[in-house]
């Protein structure tokens, strides 16, 4: 799919920004399932790699050799993550998820930027930061201060997209819903508003 970015220099048009979510890496999917997935990745020569949450189960210890598959995967402008509400489960909950260690640039409602006028930004999990009552103003905290240029911004729960836009993010970027592929949930999206089923 071919985007326009407002704001992205013409030397950056085509630019291939390659976008993983919901892996939930655990117990039924391990290290030859995530293997296959880094080839496709890495076959579409990608200029930017964003993983958008929920990378991992989150409910016990990964299976063993997960870390150095991820290594595997790369890109010109580096491999970037946020943490989805699977990375805030039980021991996750502060951070200690191997989503940080695993040589992923982590975006905690933060942004870099990754060329000059190419900016990407981050928010925790917004429903995490719900339930946990923390409140504040994740997505404009990590818009805060940041260069001129087009933004792309990573969020796992697609909620506050109209702030976003307004805030002149040019993409947002998300998953959490599965597009209610796993039953019952389809009926649940079903009510889902239209811009977050295709987020």
């Amino acid at each position: 799919m071919m985007l326009h970015l407002s704001g992205l220099p013409s030397e950056m048009v085509g630019t291939v920004l390659v976008a993983m979510s919901d892996l939930h890496l655990g117990s039924l999917l391990g290290k030859k399932w995530l293997q296959a997935r880094v080839d496709q990745v890495q076959a579409q020569q990608p200029d930017l790699v964003v993983l958008i949450g929920d990378i991992f189960e989150g409910h016990g210890q990964p299976p063993e050799g997960l870390i150095p598959v991820w290594r595997r995967l790369s890109a010109p402008l580096g491999v970037w993550a946020v943490r989805g509400n699977h990375e805030f489960h039980g021991r996750y909950e502060r951070g200690t998820a191997p989503i940080n260690y695993a040589g992923l640039r982590v975006l905690n409602n933060s942004w870099a930027e990754v060329r000059p006028a190419l900016v990407l930004a981050g928010v925790d999990d917004l429903t995490a930061n719900h339930r946990s009552g923390q409140g504040g103003d994740p997505i404009s905290r990590a818009l805060a201060g940041r260069p001129p240029g087009a933004t792309v911004l990573l969020s796992h729960t697609p909620w506050q997209a109209e702030k976003a836009a307004s805030a002149g993010v040019g993409l947002m970027l998300s998953g959490h819903t599965h597009r209610g592929q796993i039953w019952p949930f389809g009926y649940l999206v079903q009510h889902i508003p239209p811009a977050c089923k295709t987020i």
